[in-house]
């Protein structure tokens, strides 16, 4: 009986410091992949706001470092109107563009072997 609960204890134990250790290493992966992510989109949105005279704000950005990210809740508008609006005063009719959710996918091996 003894034997049964520390086998369940060592058991319980390993498996415990495996995701621990799985955490701790898909940690700085994730981080360096948002940078990226964060990175491409602030050239993205420069290349919109310094080209086309477009100013794009968004709700939220969610990578997943193994299948791609999306953004939610993409709102594109007019330079003039967007800085020369109290952003609170805004209303979804002043935006030319409204997207609920883009998605961008990619495979993570591909990308390691070098097959872009």
């Amino acid at each position: 009986m003894k034997y049964r609960f520390f086998k369940i204890g060592i058991s319980s134990l390993i498996f415990f410091l495996m995701i621990c250790t799985a955490v701790l290493l898909v940690r700085p992966l994730y981080y360096s992949l948002y940078s990226k992510i964060q990175s491409y989109k602030q050239k993205a949105f420069s290349v919109l706001e310094n080209e086309l005279g477009l100013a794009v704000t968004y709700k939220s950005l969610s990578p997943s470092i193994l299948t791609g990210f999306s953004l939610s809740g993409i709102e594109v508008y007019d330079q003039n109107i967007f800085y020369n609006t109290p952003k609170k005063s805004l209303k979804a009719e002043d935006a030319l563009l409204t997207v609920k959710k883009v998605s961008v996918k990619y495979s993570l091996f591909a990308f390691i072997r070098g097959d872009l």
